[in-house]
Formats: C-alpha cells, structure tokens, sequence
C-alpha cells in the first residue's frame, strides 16, 4: 500500500506579488477552498512524494526543457533526459547506459514518458502523473520513497487555480518571495497553506525559510567564451577562454561533457579525471550504439589561460539527405569550492543524489557559467550512391580477377 503526498511551491519576484494572489482570491485566503494566481513568470515546484511498501534501488531520472532553470528551487539538470540508476542495476531497457565512476548513465535527446514508467516500481502504476515535456523533471527513487519534482514557469497574464483534490492525497502550498537571495545564502519569506481531507483550507502560516545553496544561478557577467576551434574537420577543439579568471583558494575549474557515439575523446591527449563510456578508438558510430549511448567525462581546467579539450569523429552512417551527420552537445564549465559545511547538499527543495554532482564532496558548492549548445557537422558518405558504389566495387574486383587470371594462365 503506498501513501501520497503533494506540496506546490510558488516563487513570487516579490511582496507585492505575492500580497495580490492572495487578493486575487474571490472568497478572501481563509474562507476560500482554492487560491488563484495570475501568472507574471512566477517558478512552481509540483512535488508528489509517495510512499512505498518496498526498499528499491536509487534511480533519478531528470528532464531539461528548453526553458532556463531556476536555481533557487532546484538543481541544474543536464540537456535532454538523463537516467541514473545505481551501479549494481541490470535493468533490460538500461542496458546501453554508461558505466560511469559512482553511478550508470542513460541519456536521450527527447523524453521517452514509456520508458520512465517501465522502469519506475509497479506500485505507482495506479497513480495518474504525465509528463508535460515544456516542464522540467526531475524524479528520485531512494529506498521506499519516490519524489516526483516538475518546475515550471506560469505565463504571464494566464490564471491558475490551486486547489484540493483526494488523488493529491496530504496536499501543503508554499506561498514565498525573496527577502534576501546572494550567491551561498537564500532567505525566502511567505506562508504556507493546507488542505484537510474533506477539501477545507486551513489557516495559512506565516514562514521563512532560509538555507545554504550549492548551486548558484548563471551569471551573464561572469561567462567565460566556450566555442569551436575553426576549420573543425574531424579532429574538433572544445576551447575554454580562462585567460579572465583568477585562482581561488579550495576552488578549482572544471568542465563536465557528455556525447553521443559520434565523439570521443583520447584520455591520452586529453588526461580527464576520469573517461566512462564509448571510449573504443577505432569502432565506427553505428557499431558503438549498439553497445553504449556515448560518452562521459570530466576534465579540470586551467584559470587565467585558454584551455583546449580535444575531441575526434567516429565514422558514421551513410545519409540519405545530405552529406553529414549533424552532432550537438553542451559542455558544462562550473567552479567548485570547498565549503567546509557538510550540510549544504540539501535544502527544502533539493537533495544531492545521482549526478554529476555527486562525484564530489558534501561540502562542495558549484558555480556555474552559461555555456552554448556546439554543434557540428561529421561527414557521411551519400547513401544514394549504395547501388553505384557496389556495382562499380563488384565490377573492379571481377576485372582484377579475370585480369590475374588470364596473366597466369599465359604464363
């Protein structure tokens, strides 16, 4: 038997924000069932928490939209789904995910919504969540707990009304603005409100909150140039301009970079932390896929200089359409810092877990750096051309033939 829970978090820009949802409300905050909010691009955090007769193995699935993130409510998650499962799972549908230093790595361009239910516990199969893919995701599985966190934006000018129903099962509303909000402290001010089972909201209660972060938001200032080395050919360069930043004590550089199969990279002209993966040199893409999804790695960079991470191409498929393969990935830069306080990991939003934070200490805190989307084009033979290049392969090889043939037979 599992038990459910759901809270709704809503981040206002301010008081005078937050004082209108609750003025916006027909009945008044304390005689009224459902609170209405007007939508000016305030975050939600959605989370369900259910409870679970079972101990399961840890499991995180996240999901990026295309729309930025926000670092006060939640951590940064990587582009497109990523699947983290634990290192002893043997799950069918995993099978191709990479073996990676503290967890197994599956990842994929689009949300695959059949493959999250298939691997998530049966026990959840009764219980109604979709998946909206202009929302991000991010689901924990850890022992007998499952967290469902979906963040979103709400439109400006659309209305949205909160409210009880019994498939939320305990149902709790955070209502809060940011008093104070720098890189490391968050001090967010509000209420929170709560449902009874027969759908009567009980009195709201004034509250702070105020934690320690991890992770600090982007800051436009503070980008660092990340492009490609031109011509690109089939060799690319990922370079870094460092020449700006400054040494810092307990902090280091550092750049976190998964690919598809189409790339790799050579840890001997490279020297990454650590390499997991489609690592094999010579192996042609569409025989790596069958095997592992891409590759993973994580390389410490140098401040006050330009840092190049090279990378090579795979061979791959003939195409039909053109000829190359377009290839996209994102390469993370962030600075992480010793913070000395084993309990920044979590807050009341966020809890370390699988990722690629998780391949440092509790007491580290990141600060990330906005990084563009590289793309590249890898050449591929005409798919097309098949039939002319096999005839005229047959053809050489049955005239090379006959021509030593008849040189050995006039001998």
């Amino acid at each position: 038997m599992s038990t459910r829970k759901t809270r709704v978090t809503v981040l206002f820009n301010d008081l005078e924000e937050l004082e209108r949802a609750f003025a916006d409300t027909p009945e008044g905050i304390s005689s009224s069932s459902s609170i209405v909010i007007t939508g000016s691009n305030q975050w939600v955090q959605h989370r369900t928490t259910i409870g679970l007769p079972n101990h399961f193995e840890p499991l995180r699935i996240t999901w990026k939209a295309t729309k930025p993130l926000n670092y006060t409510l939640q951590a940064p998650l990587m582009e497109g789904m990523n699947i983290y499962s634990s290192k002893s799972s043997q799950h069918p549908s995993l099978a191709n995910s990479i073996s990676s230093a503290k967890y197994n790595l599956m990842h994929s361009e689009a949300i695959d919504e059949a493959l999250i239910r298939e691997i998530l516990p049966v026990e959840i199969a009764g219980i109604n969540f979709t998946i909206n893919e202009d929302r991000h995701y991010d689901i924990l599985l850890d022992r007998q707990t499952l967290k469902i966190d979906e963040y979103y934006a709400l439109d400006v000018g659309k209305t949205q009304n909160i409210s009880y129903s019994p498939e939320l099962g305990k149902f709790e509303l955070g209502l809060f603005f940011p008093e104070s909000n720098n890189d490391l402290e968050v001090n967010l001010n509000g209420a929170r409100c709560s449902w009874t089972d027969d759908g009567v909201m009980e009195q709201c209660k004034k509250t702070y909150l105020f934690y320690q972060r991890a992770h600090f938001a982007p800051i436009e200032a503070d980008s660092y140039p990340v492009r490609l080395l031109e011509p690109v050919g089939l060799h690319p360069t990922v370079s870094v301009d460092l020449t700006n930043a400054e040494m810092v004590e307990k902090c280091a550089f550092y750049m976190y970079l998964t690919t598809p199969a189409d790339l790799f990279m050579d840890k001997f002209d490279t020297s990454p932390i650590f390499l997991a993966g489609a690592t094999d040199l010579e192996a042609p893409e569409y025989r790596i896929v069958k095997e592992v999804w891409g590759m993973e790695s994580l390389l410490e960079l140098t401040p006050g200089m330009v840092n190049d991470v090279k990378l090579h191409t795979r061979y791959v498929l003939p195409q039909s359409v053109k000829s190359s393969k377009s290839v996209r990935f994102t390469p993370h830069i962030f600075q992480a810092c010793d913070s000395g306080s084993d309990s920044i990991h979590e807050n009341p939003f966020y809890t370390k877990s699988l990722g690629f934070d998780s391949l440092f200490t509790n007491d580290t805190i990141f600060k990330h750096f906005n990084t563009p989307t590289l793309e590249l084009a890898i050449p591929a033979a005409d798919s097309n051309d098949y039939e002319f290049v096999r005839s005229t392969t047959w053809a050489c090889l049955i005239i090379s033939v006959l021509y030593l043939c008849l040189k050995i037979l006039r001998k």
